[in-house]
């Protein structure tokens, strides 16, 4: 899961890469799901967001890991490929 707000100045190259990891990973095995807490406050609290971005790694309904602030795309994808 992937917490943004629409108007985080680093919404653009978060964006750009959670759509390349999309891209890559989306299927069967892996999906990558982005959640404006504007449009979904309740999201947000559920899941105890408390700055954007968030990103949360969830494996079979539980959570494996989660970082807020910024997270190295290779960071990413070594966490993906780990899990699936």
């Amino acid at each position: 899961m992937h917490f943004r707000k629409p108007y985080d100045t680093f919404r653009y190259n978060s964006r750009f890469f959670i759509l390349q990891l999309q891209k890559e990973y989306v299927g069967d095995d892996a999906s990558i799901i982005n959640i404006d807490i504007n449009n979904n406050p309740q999201a947000a609290i559920t899941h105890k967001v408390r700055s954007v971005p968030t990103l949360i790694l969830f494996k079979n309904g539980k959570q494996l890991w989660r970082q807020s602030g910024i997270v190295p795309v290779n960071e990413l994808e070594r966490l993906i490929k780990e899990n699936i």
